[in-house]
C-alpha cells in the first residue's frame, strides 16, 4: 500500500466530492478519518435526527390511532409507507452515530480504497480508472434520480394545495389540505395551523430522508465497486503467475502430432513465485476481512432495508394505481426504492460472481512445476477461495439477486391482493 496517498488527494476524486458535500448535511460524511474538521453544527445535526426520526414515529403512530376510522385504504396506505421510512431513517441515523462507522470508513478511504494500489502496476491503474468512472457515473445518476423523487414526492401536495387556494390568504375552513408525511404531535395539534410551516418541515424530512436512505446506499455501493475492483486485479494477478516453459517430446507416429511437456520451475523461479503467492494470499484476506467488517456491521442495516422494501413495495405500487396524480406523486419514489433494490443487489451479486471465477484461475495455476512448498501454497490458497466472496444481511441472507427477486415477487403478490380489496 502507498502510504503516501493525503486525504486531499482522496477528497480530490470526484465521485468523493459530490458524496461529500450531500453527506455532509446530515452530518453523516466520515471527514473526521481524513483530518477534517466537522462543524460542531453537523456534529449535532447528526446526533439530532435519531431523536428526530423517533419522536416523528410516535407523532405518526399517534396520527394514525387518532384518524384510523376516517382514513380510507389509500390514505393508510401512505400513512404506512412514510411510517416505515421513519423506522429506516432511525436505524440510518444511529449507523451513522457509530464509532465502528468511522473505523470502516477509515478502512475503507485510507486503506482499502484503490487509490493506495494504482502506482503497482499499469493494470492497478486500469481498474482504479474504471471503477472511479463508474462510481462517478452513478453518484450523478443517483442524485439526479433521489433530487428529482423528494421534490416531486412534495411538489405534489403544495400543488393541489395551491390549485384549492391554500394560498390565496382566503380562510381555508372549507379546504382540506395535504401533506406529503402526516403527524400528530400533542392534543389538539391540526397540521392546518401551520400549513407553510409543516409544508417546510416536511421538505426538510424528505431530503434528510433522501441522504439517509439513497446516498448511504451509494457510499456502501461504492465501497462494493471497490472491492470488485480488488477482485479483478486479484484474478488478473492469479492468472499472470509464471508460465513454465514447455520442451517438445519426439512425433507420434500415429497422428503426427508433436507433444510438449511442462518443465518443472527453477529454484530462482520458484522462489518469485513463492513471492507472488504470498501477496496473493494476502490481497485475498485484505478482501475478505474487508467484507466481512463490512457484513457485520452494515447486515442489520441490509435486514432492516430488506424487511420495508418487502413491507412497503407492495404499498407503493398500490398507491400508483389510484390514477395519473397519484402515479405523478408516488411513481418517482418507487422508482428509487425499487431501483435501489435492484442495483444493489445486483451490485452485490456481481461480488459473488466474480470471487467464483478465482477458483477457476487458481485451478488453471502452472502448481504441477512448482516445488512442493508452492504447491502447498496453491493448495491452501485454493481452499480459501472455495467459500464466495459475498455481504450477507446479519450474516444469514447473501444479499444478491435471489433475495432480491423474492422481494419482488412477494411485493406483486401483495399488490395484487390489495387491489382486490379494494374492488
Amino acid at each position: 500500500m502507498n502510504t503516501l496517498i493525503s486525504a486531499k488527494e482522496i477528497l480530490a476524486i470526484k465521485h468523493l466530492k459530490i458524496m461529500r458535500i450531500i453527506l455532509s448535511l446530515n452530518g453523516a460524511w466520515p471527514g473526521e478519518v481524513l483530518g477534517e474538521k466537522t462543524p460542531l453544527i453537523l456534529k449535532c445535526h447528526r446526533l439530532y435526527i435519531p431523536f428526530q426520526a423517533l419522536g416523528l414515529f410516535i407523532a405518526q403512530v399517534c396520527y394514525l390511532v387518532k384518524y384510523f376510522k376516517v382514513l380510507n385504504i389509500f390514505s393508510m396506505g401512505h400513512m404506512y409507507i412514510t411510517t416505515f421510512l421513519t423506522v429506516l431513517i432511525c436505524i440510518r441515523g444511529i449507523t451513522v452515530c457509530l464509532k465502528k462507522y468511522r473505523d470502516i470508513s477509515r478502512q475503507f478511504l485510507m486503506a482499502f480504497h484503490l487509490i493506495h494500489f494504482k502506482h503497482k502496476s499499469d493494470y492497478h491503474e486500469k481498474i482504479y480508472g474504471i471503477v472511479n468512472k463508474i462510481s462517478y457515473y452513478f453518484t450523478i445518476y443517483l442524485l439526479l434520480l433521489t433530487m428529482c423523487g423528494a421534490i416531486l414526492f412534495n411538489g405534489s401536495p403544495v400543488y393541489n394545495n395551491y390549485k384549492m387556494g391554500a394560498f390565496t390568504g382566503e380562510k381555508r375552513e372549507n379546504i382540506t389540505l395535504e401533506f406529503s408525511i402526516y403527524y400528530y404531535f400533542y392534543p389538539g395539534f391540526n397540521a392546518e395551523d401551520y400549513f407553510i410551516v409543516c409544508t417546510i418541515y416536511n421538505f426538510y424530512l424528505s431530503f434528510c430522508t433522501a441522504i439517509c436512505v439513497c446516498f448511504l446506499d451509494l457510499y456502501l455501493s461504492v465501497m462494493i465497486f471497490q472491492i470488485i475492483g480488488h477482485i479483478q486485479i486479484l484474478k488478473n494477478n492469479i492468472e499472470n503467475i509464471t508460465k513454465p516453459r514447455t520442451v517438445t517430446g519426439n512425433t507420434n507416429k500415429i497422428d503426427d502430432t508433436e507433444p510438449s511437456y511442462s518443465m518443472p520451475f527453477s529454484a530462482e523461479e520458484n522462489g518469485s513465485i513463492h513471492t507472488k503467492l504470498v501477496d496473493i494470499v494476502h490481497h485475498h484476506r485484505l478482501i475478505v476481512n474487508f467484507t466481512d467488517d463490512i457484513s457485520n456491521f452494515f447486515g442489520p442495516v441490509l435486514a432492516s432495508y430488506n424487511l420495508f422494501h418487502l413491507v412497503s413495495g407492495c404499498l407503493l405500487l398500490f398507491e400508483c394505481s389510484r390514477g395519473a396524480d397519484a402515479f405523478a406523486r408516488y411513481g418517482p419514489l418507487t422508482v428509487i426504492l425499487f431501483g435501489q433494490l435492484i442495483q444493489i443487489s445486483i451490485i452485490f451479486e456481481i461480488v459473488g460472481y466474480m470471487s467464483e471465477k478465482l477458483i477457476d484461475a487458481i485451478y488453471c495455476m502452472p502448481w504441477e512445476s512448482m516445488n512442493i512448498s508452492n504447491q502447498r501454497s496453491v493448495c491452501i490458497l485454493l481452499h480459501r477461495v472455495q467459500t464466495p466472496i459475498q455481504v450477507t444481511a446479519m450474516g444469514l441472507v447473501p444479499v444478491g439477486v435471489q433475495s432480491m427477486a423474492t422481494i419482488l415477487k412477494s411485493s406483486l403478490s401483495y399488490f395484487a391482493f390489495l387491489r382486490s380489496m379494494d374492488n
